[in-house]
């Protein structure tokens, strides 16, 4: 119900609404506490970690912890995020620590296959080439972001592409995250 034919049309106050629940009244959607905080308790998240503790090249980027799920779309068999609602999505990818010897080079991609087929879409990638002698290795740090029209099915991988390029597999420094931005 529209707040115009709650207050009337003249009315100058203000509405105190502190719980904002479900259509059925039972489950709490929304609060907002005494210093104006909107907490959402069930927004869309989730955030994956790698932990293996080693470098290694493998493709995908191989998650093996879920830190965060609130809508069951993390998928570690097959290394990736089933989008669980509709919307426009953050996602973001860490490689904490990647290394690559002499002149090689690596990068990860966000990934976004669409529900049912279709084409598959990259959604920006980091790259990281140093200029290295033969057999001198490079360490660096890659951070990916994008944020994404997503259909429910639709869902995420992290390609890595490397030419003698490792990225280190630790809970800090390998991780995977998204949430829902509405």
């Amino acid at each position: 119900m529209a707040l115009s034919k709650i207050l009337p049309a003249s009315s100058t106050g203000s509405v105190n609404i502190g719980t904002i629940k479900d259509s059925t009244g039972t489950n709490t959607a929304m609060t907002i506490d005494s210093d104006g905080v909107v907490k959402i308790t069930q927004n869309p998240c989730f955030f994956i970690t790698g932990n293996n503790g080693a470098h290694v090249n493998t493709s995908p980027v191989v998650f093996a912890t879920t830190l965060i799920d609130t809508r069951s779309g993390v998928d570690l068999t097959n290394n990736k995020y089933v989008i669980p609602v509709a919307g426009k999505w953050h996602i973001h990818v860490q490689l904490g620590i990647v290394a690559v010897t002499g002149t090689g080079a690596c990068y990860p991609i966000i990934r976004k296959t669409p529900v049912g087929g279709g084409a598959v879409t990259d959604h920006g990638y980091s790259y990281y080439s140093p200029i290295n002698a033969a057999g001198v290795v490079s360490y660096s740090h890659i951070d990916v972001d994008a944020i994404v029209d997503c259909a429910v099915g639709d869902h995420f991988t992290v390609p890595f592409s490397q030419v003698t390029g490792t990225y280190y597999n630790g809970p800090n420094e390998c991780r995977f995250f998204g949430y829902f931005l509405g």
